[in-house]
């Protein structure tokens, strides 16, 4: 992710603009949606399908990276309460780890 945010995956890093500039009306850009969470701007992407649940985040403010894969029977919308519950706390901690 690092490599994609600082411009070293393309020859042109407007190609990263794309990808982390949401469209008219939505939250997500080419490839990345795009979400204002407590923690600060994240840009990541998930999916479903047939049990399982993976999302990735990025957290520029932060630094970090979170990633997560989740098995469950059926979608249910409470899986990404679960993530926001999960997420948020390991975030806090790497700011309190790293003093800031």
């Amino acid at each position: 992710m690092l490599a994609l945010v600082n411009g070293e995956l393309f020859d042109d890093y407007s190609t990263f603009e794309l990808m982390s500039t949401p469209v008219s009306g939505g939250h997500y850009g080419l490839g990345l949606f795009i979400t204002q969470t407590p923690r600060g701007i994240a840009y990541g992407h998930s999916g479903a399908i047939f049990g399982y649940n993976t999302r990735f985040e990025y957290f520029p403010d932060v630094q970090a990276v979170v990633i997560s894969t989740m098995n469950f029977n059926g979608y249910d919308f409470m899986v990404s309460n679960w993530y926001d519950d999960y997420c948020y706390p390991v975030i806090d901690e790497i700011i309190r780890a790293r003093g800031k």
